[in-house]
């Protein structure tokens, strides 16, 4: 088991994680938060469903993960001058810090799992992983299709 692919890249996940819920954990920030403080320093102004997609978080989960971030003051809603049902999540100035923060706790958790690897290797690496990471994506998107 410990030389096949689906084993180590659960492990990888798995240190990369938890590293990641570790370091956020000590600004105070709840599991999910840093994934959607992540993609709003990104794409500033999703809607919660496309925020959900992005970091593959579901619809009740992100209703209450965003309004604990709203109470926090991290981020705020705007309703959509088009349509009125729809809204969009931006970053506070407050959540922008902790949007900053997490960057770097990421960037952190990147380089700790390359250390030990050439600038060639790391190259390769994502290489690699982009091919395997378009590959379940596809045959993800082919099933829901079929649904």
């Amino acid at each position: 088991m410990q030389g096949e692919l689906h084993y180590l890249l659960l492990k990888c996940f798995r240190g990369s994680h938890k590293f990641i819920v570790q370091e956020t954990s000590k600004i105070s920030l709840l599991p999910g938060q840093p994934k959607v403080l992540e993609c709003l320093r990104e794409r500033d102004g999703l809607s919660p469903k496309e925020i959900g997609t992005l970091c593959g978080i579901d619809k009740s989960t992100m209703t209450s993960l965003l309004a604990k971030m709203e109470r926090q003051k991290l981020v705020s809603r705007t309703d959509n001058r088009e349509d009125r049902r729809a809204i969009h999540i931006w970053l506070t100035p407050q959540g922008r810090v902790y949007a900053d923060q997490v960057a770097g706790i990421c960037r952190r958790a990147d380089e700790l799992a390359q250390r030990n690897l050439t600038e060639s290797q790391q190259k390769e690496l994502l290489r690699l992983l982009q091919i395997v990471s378009d590959t379940f994506e596809e045959k993800i998107s082919e099933e829901e299709k079929r649904k």
